[in-house]
């Protein structure tokens, strides 16, 4: 009789309630959880920068930006008249942190190979970290620079023609203003780290300033950091990383402080110019896992977790020599770790001489990550503005970091990742991988292929712009237009 109860009432009576009852309210939950976080962090991301939402309630805070909007349109004004349209366009690229150097290497090689541009390479020396009131993060206040130019040599390793910016020797700096650029490409958002002669307020009252964002914004303060005030503001054209951060900076330039002027642009992320839409590994004897730990441990900002795994990882890697490790810390890792003394200088050189001394360990210090990203199986990743070059090379990712402050889409990019969150996970994902057990691979890769497609012409397309807005404004001006002019374009 039980029996007959349970299959002919009870049974029948919990599956009517599980599919008109419990799924859909589940599936509604789900919808409305979507719903308000795509909605909440779409318009976190969007709107979080500048404080903009309280400049609607802060007159004397949008005057202020506005009065900055109308003395650059007194400056653009005063170079646009003061063009010589029979010379080349002058165009000075600035670089002194080398790592994110990638960023302008397409535009770069473009206006090399362009006839109508004279092109002038920067390099400056880095700023020294010291040791500051923060536990977790460098002082980088005073305006003390490294003898040894970095960038310098590194730039002079693909364009002998690199200017030094600074003579230690004579403790001079190079005067920029004796080129009479026309334009000046700036990748580097925070401007404190530049010395002040180079920084965009000054730049900007005698040449245009172009900015090409180092990175890829991703999370809720990644718009913070790479649109700066101190940088936008006084900049004459943006080129955005996508749509949606070029429709956030025309609401808030050309609509709330009225900079019709500035040129803000979506022509596509200029670090994809330097990737195929899927790379290939190189040829090479051992399986190869690529470990991407950030620089800094203070939590506001994603904490690092090179303290967490490091020594996890590298047993892993001792146990299994067939296979091999390559980590890449975030070139400022080691100096500030040491700044904040969460590392001393004997414990750095340890860790070197570990890796130096260990066949299937090696340290990447080398400027540029490409041979690295190439020769990498698996990515081992914390935060990072590589994030996305790593997702693009449809490769796995094994994300150490958080993801509740990714945006609209980031979160995207977060299903086809493999998150971590304590040292057993880590090595049970990591040997999976390297068994070839990559589940996500298929969904991956084709959403790499439909979504972030590109032609690697992002850089072309930004020399183009700037020759178009050189030539055709000494078109209006003067009614006549130089040979190769912008018809072409």
């Amino acid at each position: 009789m039980k029996a007959l109860i349970k299959n002919h009432i009870v049974l029948p009576l919990k599956r009517c309630f599980d599919k008109f009852i419990r799924k859909p309210i589940k599936r509604l939950r789900a919808k409305v959880s979507a719903f308000i976080n795509n909605h909440y962090f779409r318009r976190f991301t969007t709107l979080a920068y500048e404080k903009e939402l309280k400049c609607r309630r802060r007159p004397a805070y949008r005057r202020m930006r506005t009065a900055v909007s109308n003395r650059m349109f007194w400056y653009v004004d005063k170079i646009d008249k003061e063009k010589d349209r029979d010379k080349k366009v002058s165009i000075v690229f600035i670089c002194q942190f080398h790592a994110a150097w990638n960023a302008c290497m397409s535009a770069f090689r473009a206006a090399v190979k362009d006839a109508d541009f004279d092109v002038t390479l920067l390099a400056l020396p880095e700023k020294v970290m010291q040791t500051g009131k923060s536990k977790h993060v460098s002082d980088i206040t005073a305006n003390i620079y490294g003898e040894e130019n970095v960038a310098y040599e590194y730039c002079k390793s693909f364009y002998p023609e690199t200017i030094n910016g600074y003579d230690a020797e004579t403790d001079t700096w190079f005067d920029l203003r004796a080129l009479h650029p026309d334009y000046v490409v700036i990748s580097r958002s925070n401007q404190n780290y530049l010395p002040p002669q180079y920084r965009s307020e000054v730049l900007s009252t005698y040449t245009k300033v172009v900015h090409i964002p180092y990175a890829y914004c991703k999370m809720n303060w990644d718009s913070r950091a790479v649109y700066r005030e101190n940088l936008t503001d006084y900049t004459y054209a943006v080129f955005t990383e996508n749509e949606m951060y070029q429709n956030m900076l025309k609401k808030i330039y050309h609509d709330l402080y009225g900079a019709k002027w500035k040129k803000i642009e979506f022509v596509g992320y200029p670090r994809f110019d330097l990737y195929e839409t899927e790379t290939k590994a190189v040829n090479k004897e051992k399986p190869t896992v690529l470990w991407l730990p950030r620089w800094l441990t203070e939590g506001r900002l994603e904490a690092s977790t090179f303290f967490k795994y490091k020594d996890t990882l590298i047993d892993f890697f001792l146990h299994h020599p067939e296979y091999k490790l390559i980590c890449r810390p975030h070139p400022k890792m080691f100096g500030n770790f040491i700044a904040t003394g969460e590392m001393t200088e004997d414990d750095v050189a340890a860790f070197k001489k570990l890796f130096e001394e260990t066949d299937n360990l090696h340290l990447d210090e080398y400027s540029d990550y490409l041979p690295s990203f190439e020769e990498a199986d698996v990515f081992i990743s914390d935060t990072t503005s590589l994030l996305v070059e790593e997702f693009i090379t449809g490769k796995p990712i094994i994300f150490c970091g958080v993801m509740w402050h990714f945006d609209t889409d980031a979160k995207q990019w977060a299903r086809h990742m493999y998150p971590v969150r304590n040292k057993q996970g880590l090595i049970s994902q990591l040997e999976s991988l390297l068994a070839g057990q990559d589940p996500k691979r298929e969904e991956r890769v084709k959403y790499v292929r439909e979504h972030m497609k590109h032609d690697g012409k992002s850089g072309e397309r930004i020399i183009a712009f700037l020759k178009k807005d050189y030539y055709g404004r000494m078109d209006r001006m003067t009614g006549v237009l130089p040979t190769g002019g912008t018809d072409s374009l």
